[in-house]
């Protein structure tokens, strides 16, 4: 009867423990997947909340998750054979002692498979996207492999999640160093972030670069005539036109009170008319939708592509551009012609 009891209860901590990993396994995907739809998307996001409107995060996001599907079923498969008895990840023992399976080696793999697979998916962000790199990911990946290098050999220690944890510490530092490049009230970019990809590229002399410049039409009357809360709000909705209308490797910045920066790179000048149009129809259909008696917004725009050498004269043909357009505007407004 004691034998029989003792069996019970290995059956019992076999099924737990295999249900409880299976179950973590699952949350954890569907937070990530929550994350990943609701979190980073702009329509889902509060007011006020900091928002990332760098697309090609996204790109990389759903390139990740598709590179390690299969590795994220077969852990789970393994796990729900386990349930079955198969002892083929662990074991109870009859004196109700946890052992390793023959295939438990093949988890640590597929963890190190993971870790390879993130380490090259940043490199191909850097070499094929503007991003900026608040620390290295050799940080992330090597702390949480040393715990699980440590969690294989010492047998009973609980080296993997204290490695995890230390990993998150970075994580959280990488968010508050990113906090620090973004415009809180637009939700992009800000000018901080600006000067990091212009020196990346003047260090790199990249040809392949546009630069979108726009200001603002009227904002000051939006201020005087409707407040200075209408303007923020003006602010924020710029902000998500922008950030709609990005294409892969480009990024959206605010620059200044009422102007705005798009940067894309790898460009060609399809793709800078493709982006100008998404955002000239992004304006429109705000301005469609707008509440009766609200703001309007426009844009004088300027745009350039950067041919190498000083990243100041870039700058200074996109606003001369800009400003060509802004005289323009008055003028058609005013009722007389632009000077030259």
């Amino acid at each position: 009867m004691k034998a029989e009891s003792k069996r019970s209860v290995r059956i019992m901590l076999q099924w737990l423990l295999s249900a409880a990993t299976v179950l973590m396994a699952a949350l954890l995907i569907w937070q990530c997947v929550t994350i990943y739809h609701e979190g980073i998307a702009p329509e889902n996001m509060g007011e006020n909340g900091l928002r990332i409107h760098d697309i090609y995060s996204r790109e990389i996001v759903t390139a990740h998750f598709a590179s390690i599907a299969w590795s994220v079923w077969v852990f789970l498969a393994l796990l729900a054979a386990n349930l079955f008895g198969t002892g083929w990840i662990f074991t109870i023992s009859a004196d109700n002692v946890y052992h390793r399976g023959p295939l438990n080696s093949l988890l640590y793999l597929l963890l190190f498979g993971y870790y390879a697979e993130s380490v090259w998916q940043v490199h191909k962000a850097k070499r094929d996207g503007v991003t900026v790199e608040f620390f290295s990911v050799y940080y992330f990946v090597i702390t949480c492999a040393v715990g699980t290098v440590l969690q294989g050999a010492f047998y009973g220690m609980a080296f993997g999640w204290l490695s995890v944890a230390i990993a998150f510490v970075f994580v959280d530092s990488q968010l508050r160093s990113l906090r620090s490049y973004i415009d809180e009230l637009s939700g992009l970019f800000g000018r901080k972030y600006m000067n990091y990809c212009l020196e990346r590229i003047h260090a790199t002399q990249e040809k392949d670069v546009y630069g979108i410049m726009m200001d603002v039409n009227c904002f000051k009357e939006i201020n005087d005539t409707y407040g200075h809360a209408e303007g923020d709000r003006a602010i924020q909705e710029i902000g998500h036109i922008l950030s709609g209308a990005l294409v892969a490797n480009s990024v959206a910045i605010r620059m200044s009170g009422d102007e705005f920066m798009v940067l894309i790179r790898h460009g060609s000048e399809e793709i800078l008319d493709k982006t100008c149009t998404a955002i000239e129809q992004r304006v429109q259909h705000y301005n469609a939708t707008a509440p009766a008696g609200s703001f309007q917004l426009s844009f004088s725009t300027g745009v350039a592509k950067y041919e190498g050498g000083s990243v100041e004269k870039f700058l200074v043909e996109l606003d001369e551009r800009m400003y060509v357009e802004k005289r323009a505007f008055h003028a058609a407004r005013d009722g007389h012609a632009a000077p030259e």
